[in-house]
Formats: C-alpha cells, structure tokens, sequence
C-alpha cells in the first residue's frame, strides 16, 4: 500500500466509497449483535481521522467501515461480523432489550453510552443516504464538541497533524502538494507549507511528538478472529452470540479493549488497565473470574503480562475458572513465562499471529499459545492440541522422570516420523559425487536403511551427471550461491571429508578443496 505522492491519491481514490462493500453507507448494522452503529465511508471522515483508518484497514479480509452510534468511534469489522438491523419491529425490541441487558451487566460507565445511542435511534432513518446525512451532522457537532486539535487550514476539518512554523497555520498530512498518511510517511521529512510556500521538517513541534506516541500507543495487539472463533467454539465448547443473547456466554476478557465494542465479545469485561477504577480493574480482586473460561491476551509490557499470568494461574489451580487461553509473548528468559512450564503450549507461526491493529507481527518477540487447566481436563488439552497444532510448534512439559521413561524415546521415534512425513524439502547425499538431492518422503523410505545412497537410485536412468533442479541449486543443503561444477569420482567419498568440505563452504576459511 502506498503511504505518500502520486500513488497514494490513486489508491485513495479507488478506495474511497468503496469500503463498506454490500453495505451502502448509512445502512444500519448490528455488530456481532453487540452495538450498533451505521456503515462509513472514508470520504465522510475528516482527513486526519481518514489517514488513520487507512493505516489500520485489514488488507486479507473483507472489511466493513462502521460509525458506532453513541460512542461516536470509526472501526474496521469484519463483513461476517455485521447484520443489517431486523425487518420486525418485535426482533428489534428483542436486540434492544439484550444490549440493555448486557450494559446493565458491564458497567456504569457503558449503560451512559446506551442512553446517548438509544437517543441517536429514536431519530434514525431506514433510508441509508439520510441517515448517513444526519450521522455525518452528528458526526460534526461531535468533533467541534469535544476536539481539542487545531483545524486544518486546507480543509477545516480537525485533527490537523502538521504546524508551520512560519505561519502558524495547521494542515492534514493528506492536504499536502504530496500527500501521505502520516507525519512519519512524509518524504525525507520534508514538506511544504501550502499557505506560505515555507518548506520545512514533518516533525516542528513538540504536539506531533506526542502524536506520534500516542498513536503508536494505541496499538493494542488485538485478537485476530480466528484465534477467537477456535478459542471459543472449538476448545471451550461455547455457544456462538444470538440476537437474543448478544456476547459469548460463560466467557470473560479481563483485559479488554472497550467496555463499548470489544474485539472478543464476551459476557463479562474488564479494563486491561492496571490505573482503572476498582469497578473495571481486571485485576482487581472484587472482580472475581470465578466461574467463566478466560480468553485472556494482555498487553505486551512484561509488567502488565506477569500479573496477568499470575491472576490466571492462581484462579486455575484454585479450581475457580475451568479453563483459561492465554496468548502472550513467546519471552522465555521472563519470570511469567518461566512459571507458565507445567501447562502444554504452541509457538505460534509468523503469519498466524497477525493482530488486527499491526501490519506484521510485532518486532522483537513471537507469540504463544498456551492452556492453563486442571491436569486431568484431558478433554480441554485435547481439543487445544487438535485446534491449533497447525498453526505452530507444540511444546509439552517434560522432567528428568519423563526423559528416563521409555514414553520419551517413543514420543521423539513419533516426532521424528511426523516431521519427516510433513517437511517439504528432505537431503539426501550421493555417496559417488557428493552432492545433494531433495527426495519427497516416499523416496526417503526407499533409501533410509540404504548403506551408500547413490544418483541412480532417485530415478530409473538417473545419474551424477544429471543437472541440479532450481531448488537444489539455490538451497545446496548447506552453502549459499551458485552450485559447483560436477565432479564424478571412481570412489565415494568418506564421510569425515564430505563434513570437512561443506564446513569450509559454510565458513568460508579457505578454498574449497577439489577431489579427483
């Protein structure tokens, strides 16, 4: 995705009206049955909320663009997430009547939002352009209200992230001569000031610094669906959300994202911070979890995962929870992770942990997956094992007891076997001419228990002579580059010199020695 110039007003303009897809904006919808709100546009936001969204639009999925009414927030939704409101006016009274209910149970401060969007409905329109109209009025009067950003001079709207330093004036990043989507895409940090021509840094005061923080702040790592949908449905067993009962019943997130439109729409929430009020606390002791399955992804700050790790392995072996997921850092030298060692883990593959509010992985650590429970919830283990054993490498507990036992040789024989089968690409060394082959895994069985594997045995009329497929070439077992020449010998090579040769390849000490 283009981020600044001529490429990103293109890109813009393919995607402006064009994110809501089956939903015209001003459409109402039901989020997962949890909140309502209406589908958006990016052409109806202010330019500085829009280069925002445009940074956080999920690029594998289909998106809808939603205004939340009440809380007067933008968010991307999953499509699969999002239903239009009921035809009847009794479905209606039933989805109205559940998320009174689901306020009641989550908080003062979430029933006071309630109040606001029930106003904001009696007013409403079945007429998408009219009420995408009045939303976007809403939408003003609440920006001029509570907005303590300068305007931008280009356009008026807030949120304006650039200052000339010359004329004092604001401006939007995308009202630039170059547009781009942030302070932090602008080219070579240069830009020039459309009101007085003065070119200068992206970065001139100390606002934009603070800017820039606080967006990154807002990055708060959050569950992708799928791992939600598995969690959930396929380890816990759960009942999906209804318009008659709007969350996840029996499930609890201490540590949401929004008490209003939570990511992982469970029964119960709490804050995830730890300066929260003792009423949203998650940590709190008044705030029992006494009872519910947990789905618990703390923040990534060591401080904040090791008191959520320690809450959570206390109420399990307490026999308070039945079960908790817990997705965390993959930080083996931190004390949590070192206490989570009795309970079965995955080490979650790159692109399997893509949060919905980064492009990639977070830097600097992976993630994991591990279940907490009682031992003998077998059950659980189970169906945590056969739910996200594609997705990553399986870690068990294991002791000196365990590695005396003949379960531990036969369980590396099965792990051996198991990465043989599903490895793509296996080695096999010619005993003639030295080099190396990649085999499929029938192939391998074929020449496991051979004494000397040679060419000829890869394929009928095959033969040392035979050119190095692409993949061979570029991969050469051990060393990078381009391939050595064929060199057939009247006798195969001994073992100790083949390993003296490729390590010199791989250490590059001295040249290669030629054998005849």
């Amino acid at each position: 995705m283009p981020t600044s110039g001529p490429e990103l007003t293109k890109f813009l303009e393919t995607l402006y009206g064009k994110e809501s897809g089956s939903y015209p904006p001003g459409t109402r919808l039901w989020v997962s049955g949890k909140w309502p709100g209406v589908a958006w546009s990016l052409s109806l936001c202010n330019k500085g909320v829009a280069a925002a969204l445009v940074l956080s639009r999920p690029a594998a999925t289909t998106t809808v663009l939603v205004r939340y009414y009440g809380e007067h927030t933008t968010a991307w939704v999953t499509a699969g997430r999002c239903q239009p409101f009921a035809s009847c006016e009794d479905e209606e009274r039933a989805q109205h009547a559940a998320l009174a209910a689901w306020c009641q149970k989550t908080g003062r401060r979430v029933v006071q939002q309630l109040h606001a969007t029930e106003e904001e409905l009696e007013s409403s329109s079945t007429d998408p352009a009219q009420e995408a109209a009045r939303m976007a009025s809403l939408y003003e009067r609440h920006t001029r209200a509570s907005q303590s950003f300068a305007r931008c001079y280009a356009c008026q709207g807030a949120e304006a992230q650039l200052a000339c330093s010359t004329c004092r004036r604001w401006f939007h990043t995308l009202c630039l001569e170059c547009p781009s989507l942030g302070p932090q895409f602008v080219p070579a940090q240069r830009w020039v000031c459309p009101g007085c021509k003065t070119e200068q840094q992206a970065a001139t005061s100390k606002r934009q610094s603070e800017d820039a923080d606080e967006d990154e702040s807002e990055r708060m790592g959050l569950t992708p669906d799928w791992i939600i949908e598995t969690v959930c449905f396929g380890v816990f067993g759960l009942q999906r959300p209804t318009a008659e009962v709007p969350f996840i019943k029996g499930l609890l997130d201490p540590c949401s994202n929004s008490r209003v439109a939570p990511n992982i729409p469970a029964e119960v929430l709490y804050d995830k911070h730890v300066g929260a009020g003792v009423e949203d606390n998650g940590l709190a002791l008044k705030n029992e979890w006494k009872g519910f399955y947990i789905l618990l992804n703390p923040p990534f700050h060591s401080q904040m995962q090791w008191r959520f790790v320690n809450r959570a392995i206390d109420a399990v072996e307490r026999g308070e929870v039945p079960g908790v997921l817990l997705v965390c850092r993959n930080s083996t030298d931190a004390n949590y992770f070192q206490r989570l060692r009795p309970y079965p883990r995955v080490l979650l593959g790159r692109k399997c942990a893509l949060f919905k509010d980064y492009d990639k992985s977070p830097n600097g650590f992976g993630i994991a997956a591990v279940m907490l429970a009682k031992r003998e919830r077998t059950d659980l283990y189970l169906r945590f094992y056969d739910a996200f054993e594609r997705f990553g490498e399986p870690s068990i507990p294991i002791d000196r007891t365990f590695l005396l036992s003949g379960e531990f040789s036969e369980l590396l024989g099965r792990l051996r076997e198991y990465a043989d089968e599903h490895h793509r690409d296996h080695w096999a060394m010619c005993s003639a001419c030295g080099r190396w082959r990649i085999v499929d895994y029938e192939q391998l069985q074929g020449i496991k228990d051979a004494t000397a594997w040679k060419c000829t045995m890869l394929r009928s009329g095959g033969s040392c002579n035979d050119p190095l497929t692409r993949r061979e070439a570029q991969g050469d077992k051990y060393a990078p580059g381009e391939p050595e020449p064929v060199v057939v010998v009247s006798k195969p090579l001994p073992l100790t010199e083949v390993h003296q040769r490729w390590q010199c390849i791989m250490h590059e000490q001295f040249p290669v020695p030629m054998y005849s």
